[in-house]
């Protein structure tokens, strides 16, 4: 059933003109996913997301976090809230990449770097100061000032003279503060850095990543430590 279902596909007016491959695997999705990315030399992963409540739609999105924290290369996750603009002909033209300068973060702004060079794009770091308080405007301003001191020393060398390139940060909830300033800039590219299965069963707190990919309007790509960029 499943390579008659993956036939028709490929036959669809929409795809019959593209240089495809269809490829079925049996086992659990995640596994199988990562195991289809080393065996054929993937470099990049696409999922279709419900980035909605309910049952069937909290277990797709969590196998969808699943195979975004197991994948060895980058995985570009498209929601249902994604708007047709995000996916045209023009490409990505405002990219915003948020980091917490974890080793997975650092990678995502290397590969937010690459993309927003290929496509020429507008691209904003964003660092979230979550859990501080600041009692007054001077000293949200000095741990503003040495925030994104912090974020120009991730930024290799050869980048800074990306033309576009924004520094934001933003005091509070990581993933509100992602999802906030994708909407006022327009992005159409989200990069997050995600952390592997086993390092968050060892971290208890909120999977940033998780929230952005059930509420985000735009694309998200992702890239965790064992996907090299």
């Amino acid at each position: 059933m499943a390579v008659r279902k993956m036939s028709e596909l490929l036959d669809s007016q929409s795809l019959s003109a593209a240089p495809l491959e269809k490829i079925v695997g049996l086992g659990k999705t995640s596994r199988v996913l990562a195991n289809m990315v080393q065996d054929f030399d993937i470099d990049l992963l696409i999922l279709g997301t419900r980035g909605r409540t309910g049952i069937i739609g909290k277990i797709l999105d969590a196998v969808a976090e699943e195979t975004i924290r197991l994948s060895p290369c980058p995985v570009l996750s498209v929601g249902a809230r994604t708007g047709r603009a995000a996916g045209n002909d023009v490409g990505f033209k405002r990219v915003l990449c948020a980091t917490d300068f974890s080793l997975e973060s650092i990678s995502a702004v290397r590969l937010a770097l690459e993309w927003a060079k290929e496509h020429s794009a507008r691209l904003t770091l964003l660092h979230a100061v979550e859990g501080c308080v600041a009692n007054t405007v001077e000293e949200r301003r000095r741990l503003a000032v040495f925030f994104e001191k912090q974020l120009q020393s991730v930024i290799p060398a050869r980048a800074m003279h990306i033309a576009g390139l924004e520094l934001q940060i933003e005091f509070g909830s990581a993933s509100e503060s992602i999802l906030e300033a994708a909407q006022q800039t327009a992005t159409d590219l989200v990069v997050l850095g995600a952390r592997r299965a086993e390092v968050l069963r060892r971290r208890r707190g909120r999977r940033t990543v998780a929230q952005v990919l059930s509420k985000a309007r735009c694309p998200l790509l992702t890239v965790n430590q064992s996907a090299v960029v």
